[in-house]
């Protein structure tokens, strides 16, 4: 009977057992949705407001207890230095400015709390003076010096010397009334400090006032447009709620999660500040989450059941529409195919498998071909990423070496070169590559390939000393060859050593580089063997006795730079003098590499987007004038760091800080643009910034690294694709750029649990 069945079926076609079973399942699945949606809907409506106004609380409360931590420890660091100690110790005089001007300048910090803080005073009560944001004057002219003393004296008892408090008198606003220069700000959230505070005995105390409007806003700048805030004491008096109508409820909201309030529900969340320990709720308004009206008209359901149904035809066409068009393309017959299409295409794929060793015999005859592809798109950047790495490196049997560097060769013409034709040149260079003794090739890692008018290699070893070595064996027999083979001798530029494939175009680059300006780094000074003349290398192998200029510091120079780290500039700076120092050479050779080092300076300057102009007025001609105008290294040194690094990182230390704004608007651009296939290195080298301020950023505004942020805009894009269009898993898989689909299908399922075909289908 079995057997029957399955012949019958099989004589069905899959499009007509799709429509059925979709629109048995479709109408089951309507009918207990509708059933079951109300209740639903309402529950993860209170659901979801529950989790928005509980991610509410928690950052509200994190960041404020963030800040007023930073706060504290900021002045437990000022009080306890040397210039306020002397201010304590000493019964100072108006002309005592030096004193206690620096100390005033801390404690006002307009740089890191000049938004939040409304005042600050330091009262001597053995010297009878006070410091305060408004000046510094005798103890007995202060308007509230009793209410001071109550605040010194109100937690005696706690054995820690600083506490938190919160005072609810008016805050005073008549400016020109002289009361107001002679009364300390008291009013709201203030930090007090006993001092000192490594003595058992204390005599003087510091009041930082928090201006609590800042505080507010920090609140009312993290609420959506459906929540409302309330702030009670440990009490549980009130001491803000951003909707007055809410304070009426503060002695229930403790003991419920919801409360009714003008006809609507509100859920409700609170969180304990950790440092005031006061109570954060937050209210969120369900009816503003949830779908306007559940009940709906007949005419409305009979349109919704029209729809469903349409939808139902086309989504059952949808699924059949790979399988129809599959089995048209692989069947011969351009008839109407009969009978199941799943039967024919699993009898077409048993065929196909014995198909494989014929597709592996076809890429192992054009294997030099898909090399030479190979190798080309490395130089244009298009390998996107490790995965697609690998397969190339295992498809072809090659070896992965810790290092590797690029050369370009082209004919060497001379006086000869304006009567050559570029066609000539290019059929000359053509031969060279194609007739290339085997004995060459292998010296590459991969055969070298005829591209932009140059000869392009790659080299690899596990030492730098071995590639050395082997760049110059292959350029000793290409000159053999080319003289040989063509009449003509070759130039060759070489790359610097890299250690990351994602560097093949970059090393492509200081190839052209060091070929069209004869070295980059090497000076005429210079002296390299004579048969290594027309080898110019992009870091320069040879100086005068036979010492190597280190261009690292370059590199160590312009990251530096990026991360605004003027420690680090500075300490590169002072080693790479100590470098030159040790170098046997002349002046005129110390001062070419000097002169290179603070090039890279100016260039990552320019690179980051910096006025040159505005940092120095009198022009970079003045700039480069002063330095060889200097006689010694020492002072040369002590130049380059106050005269060059100290105004680019100040600048750039602006620059970043007007962009930290807009920093991440443009990161997600960048994702958007690149469809997620960027690292952070290249991230941060788009946007002229170093790798570390990016991951600051990301862990600032969304709590993650970039590569957990990374995976997570991949993932969401992988779902709009999945539940918004009709794109099959391999189409998105190329779309987001993967490699093949079977590797976007590893992803997707690691991060959610399911394949994209089942995500699809359960949503």
């Amino acid at each position: 009977m079995s057997k029957k069945i399955g012949a019958y079926i099989g004589k069905i076609s899959y499009k007509y057992i799709i429509y059925f079973c979709i629109f048995c399942v479709g109408g089951i699945l309507t009918l207990i949705f509708g059933l079951y949606n109300y209740y639903d809907y309402s529950r993860e409506c209170m659901e979801s407001a529950k989790r928005e106004a509980d991610n509410t609380a928690t950052r509200i409360v994190g960041q404020i207890d963030e800040r007023f931590e930073n706060l504290a420890q900021y002045y437990l660091s000022v009080v306890s230095d040397d210039e306020t100690m002397w201010v304590l110790e000493h019964n100072i005089k108006f002309s005592d400015y030096n004193h206690y001007n620096p100390v005033m300048e801390k404690l006002a910090n307009n740089t890191l709390f000049g938004d939040y803080i409304s005042g600050y005073a330091l009262v001597n009560f053995r010297t009878k003076w006070v410091l305060n944001s408004k000046g510094i004057y005798k103890l007995e002219e202060t308007v509230n010096a009793e209410e001071l003393k109550e605040m010194f004296r109100q937690e005696e008892g706690v054995p820690y010397k600083n506490y938190w408090c919160y005072n609810d008198t008016e805050e005073l606003t008549n400016k020109i009334d002289r009361n107001y220069r002679l009364t300390i700000e008291t009013a709201g959230i203030n930090f007090v400090m006993r001092l000192p505070i490594t003595s058992s005995k204390v005599y003087a105390m510091l009041v930082v006032n928090v201006d609590m409007n800042a505080w507010k806003n920090w609140m009312n700048q993290l609420l959506d447009e459906c929540e409302s805030v309330v702030v009670v004491d440990s009490d549980g008096n009130l001491i803000y709620t951003s909707d007055e109508r809410l304070s009426e409820y503060c002695a229930t909201l403790q003991e419920s999660d919801s409360i009714e309030m003008g006809g609507a529900v509100y859920t409700v969340t609170g969180r304990t500040s950790d440092v005031l320990g006061w109570k954060y709720y937050v209210c969120r308004n369900l009816e503003e989450e949830r779908f306007l009206g559940a009940r709906f008209p007949i005419p409305f359901l009979l349109l919704l059941g029209v729809l469903i149904v349409a939808m139902l035809m086309v989504f059952s066409y949808l699924i059949y529409r790979p399988v129809g068009s599959l089995v048209r393309n692989i069947s011969n017959d351009k008839q109407k195919w009969k009978g199941n299409e799943l039967q024919f295409l699993a009898g077409e794929f048993e065929t196909a498998m014995g198909d494989k060793k014929i597709l592996q015999e076809v890429v192992n005859a054009n294997r030099k071909k898909l090399q030479e592809l190979f190798e080309l798109r490395m130089i244009r950047g298009e390998i996107s990423g490790d995965e697609e790495w690998k397969e190339y490196v295992n498809d072809f049997e090659l070896r992965s070496w810790k290092y590797f560097a690029t050369a370009v060769i082209v004919l060497n013409l001379r006086e000869e070169e304006e009567n050559q034709s570029s066609v000539s040149e290019d059929a000359i260079c053509l031969k060279l590559v194609e007739e290339m003794p085997e004995t060459l090739e292998k010296m590459a890692w991969i055969a070298p390939v005829y591209n932009a008018c140059t000869i392009f290699a790659i080299f690899a070893e596990d030492d730098e000393n071995r590639l050395l070595e082997q760049i110059k064996e292959f350029y000793f027999g290409m000159q053999e060859y080319a003289m040989a083979a063509t009449g003509y001798h070759v130039l060759m530029g070489v790359s610097g050593n890299h250690a990351d494939y994602r560097h093949v175009r970059a090393a492509y680059r200081e190839s052209i580089n060091a070929l069209t300006n004869n070295g980059v780094g090497e000076t005429e000074t210079a002296e390299k063997p004579e048969n290594l003349r027309d080898c110019h290398f992009y870091l320069a192998s040879y100086t005068l006795n036979g010492q190597q200029y280190d261009s690292s510091y370059e590199k160590d120079i312009r990251n530096g730079i990026k991360a605004v780290d003027k420690e680090a500039c500075y300490c590169t700076t002072d080693e790479f003098m100590s470098h030159l120092a040790k170098l046997q050479a002349d002046q005129t050779e110390k001062m070419i590499y000097i002169l290179q080092y603070v090039n890279a300076i100016l260039q990552t300057a320019m690179d980051a987007r910096l006025n040159l102009e505005q940092i120095f007025p009198d022009g970079i001609r003045k700039v480069y004038f002063e330095l060889m105008e200097v006689p010694e290294l020492e002072r040369e040194r002590r130049y380059i760091k106050r005269y060059i690094i100290d105004p680019i990182l100040e600048e750039r230390n602006v620059l970043l800080e007007k962009r930290s704004y807009s920093m991440m608007e443009e990161i997600e651009e960048l994702l958007s643009e690149s469809k997620g296939n960027i690292t952070l290195t290249e991230c941060a080298e788009a946007l002229h910034v170093h790798p570390t301020y990016i991951w600051k950023i990301l862990k600032t505004e969304k709590g993650k690294s970039f590569a957990e942020y990374l995976e997570e805009y991949k993932l969401e894009q992988a779902k709009k694709l999945l539940l918004n269009t009709n794109m099959s898993v391999a189409e998105i898989a190329a779309e987001l750029n993967y490699t093949n689909a079977q590797n976007f299908i590893r992803f997707f399922s690691k991060c959610t649990g399911v394949t994209p075909g089942k995500f699809r289908k359960l949503y």
